[in-house]
């Protein structure tokens, strides 16, 4: 477990939530938005590394000069402008990243509704073909989705020691109970992209 982590979050998160639970499935206008916009998208992976590295929870050896074997990540939410009059020593958080373009409205809009909650550090990730995105834990200051915009995968969770697993579908919006060591293989013989985001899971 990472230092910098909130050890209590941590624990009540892996007792009282699922491993995964399929929450809705996007719509096909959505989706369209999504694979469209993407490819005007630039990689923000060296963002996404400082701010694991910011709470001190690293990629740790998967990282090999500051890339990851096969993956990449494309912010949708970007941070505001930061000015002289911010705190310095402000350190940016997941929560932080609330902000974006209005080809994306559709996408936020629906996203908000079906998981009944505010959407933070939207981003775009892409695993090459027949790769895995190894064992790792998220931070538990909020919880995670994940929606396969082309293609399929498996997801895999690590629960003391004992393996489970699902596979996630085109469209399908998962809740992922990332508090637990994870990984994430691509299925198939193309690249697969996916829509990650940050929100406040509703247990009930």
């Amino acid at each position: 477990i990472g230092e910098g982590m909130d050890k209590r979050a941590l624990a009540r998160k892996r007792k009282e939530y699922p491993l995964f639970k399929k929450l809705g499935v996007l719509s096909q206008p959505s989706l369209e938005i999504l694979l469209r916009e993407f490819e005007n998208t630039e990689s923000s992976f060296e963002s996404a590394v400082e701010l694991r590295n910011l709470n001190k929870h690293t990629w740790g050896d998967l990282l090999h000069d500051n890339k990851l074997d096969n993956y990449d990540q494309y912010d949708i939410q970007y941070c505001g402008e930061i000015t002289r009059y911010d705190d310095p020593d402000y350190d940016l958080t997941e929560n932080d990243y609330q902000y974006y373009d209005s080809a994306f409205e559709p996408v936020v809009q629906e996203l908000t509704e079906t998981l009944g909650s505010d959407i933070r550090r939207l981003r775009y990730a892409t695993l090459e073909p027949g790769c895995v995105l190894d064992w790792h834990m998220d931070q538990p200051n909020y919880d995670r989705f994940i929606c396969v915009l082309s293609g399929k995968q498996r997801y895999e969770v690590m629960r003391r020691k004992e393996p489970h697993h699902c596979v996630q579908s085109e469209a399908e919006i998962w809740y992922i109970n990332s508090n637990w060591e994870h990984r994430v293989l691509n299925m198939q013989n193309e690249i697969r992209v996916a829509l990650l985001g940050c929100f406040v899971y509703n247990k009930e």
